[in-house]
Order: structure tokens, then C-alpha cells, then sequence
């Protein structure tokens, strides 16, 4: 089965969306606010070494698939105005 590219752009949307919610959750459950989490983050990036180049390309279409939905979450408010 083939799909069309916007179909990707979609599912993706969602997965995306379904992660930041399960994202949520598990901070409310280990009782971390989000300030606490992102000092956590920069101690991290602190003490690990650089990313291998996997890992970069990993970061690279996460990024872009954030940005996609980022835009089709645009596209579809400018459609309803």
C-alpha cells in the first residue's frame, strides 16, 4: 500500500502529539516540574560526550518531523480562519 506524503505528515503529527502526552504524564507521576527537567537536561548535555553521527541523524529528522507538524498545525489553523 502506498500512502500520500500529507498522510505522513499526519500520522507523524500524531505519534508526535501521543509522545509529548506520555511525555507529560510521567513527569506528573515522578512529580518533576519542567524547570527541574531541564536543569536535568543541561547537566546531562554537560557530562556526555558528543553525539555519533546515528545519533545526530536521529536528532535531524526529529527535528524536521517537529517542524512538519509544527506547520501542518499551522496550515490547518489558517484553514479555519
Amino acid at each position: 500500500m502506498e500512502f500520500p506524503f500529507s498522510f505522513y505528515i499526519l500520522m507523524s503529527g500524531v505519534i508526535g502529539e501521543d509522545m509529548k502526552e506520555d511525555f507529560q504524564r510521567c513527569k506528573e507521576q515522578m512529580g518533576i516540574s519542567d524547570k527541574e527537567f531541564a536543569t536535568f537536561v543541561l547537566q546531562k548535555q554537560s557530562q556526555t560526550p558528543p553525539k555519533a553521527s546515528a545519533d545526530d541523524k536521529t536528532d535531524k529528522l526529529m527535528n524536521e518531523m517537529l517542524e512538519n507538524e509544527s506547520r501542518l498545525e499551522s496550515a490547518i489553523e489558517e484553514g479555519k480562519k
